[in-house]
Order: C-alpha cells, then sequence, then structure tokens
C-alpha cells in the first residue's frame, strides 16, 4: 500500500487495516494493491479511521467498488489464511 510503505495488519472482505509511516486523513479515497505471495489484489476504498500508535500511522480502509476479480481474489486469499 502506498508503494511499499504500508504493512498489512488485518484484513477481511470489507476492508484492511495498515501500518505505515505516513498520514491519511479520513476518508481520503485510496487505490492500490494488496500483495500477498504470488497474488497481487487491485482494491479501493476510503480512509475510515487513522490513529499513531508507537510512531507509527494505523490506517483502516473500508473497501468501495472492488471489481468481481478482486473480490473472488480476496475470498480465496481469505480461504486460505483462516
Amino acid at each position: 500500500m502506498y508503494g511499499q510503505d504500508g504493512v498489512l495488519v488485518d484484513v477481511s472482505e470489507t476492508g484492511a487495516l495498515f501500518r505505515t509511516s505516513r498520514a491519511r486523513p479520513r476518508t481520503e479515497s485510496l487505490a492500490f494493491t494488496l500483495k500477498w505471495g504470488d497474488e497481487h489484489i487491485p482494491l479501493h476504498g476510503r480512509v475510515v479511521r487513522a490513529a499513531m500508535q508507537r510512531l507509527e500511522h494505523h490506517v483502516a480502509v473500508e473497501f468501495q467498488q472492488l471489481a468481481p476479480h478482486s473480490i473472488a481474489q480476496l475470498r480465496r486469499l481469505l480461504q486460505t489464511t483462516h
């Protein structure tokens, strides 16, 4: 996320939580690629929460307007990791 700046903390079908060195304002729209192993999943969403914790920013993103193939990839990823 944000180039090489973000680290995934948690992900679900509806959104994700990232740890990043950069602040992001609430309601900002984002387009990014979730990289997990060989998977590259294009995602879109908006920031719904941003907080500073231990000198890092935690950014919660609610997914919006995902393409059908992105939804399918995300579901497959979640099924294999849970």
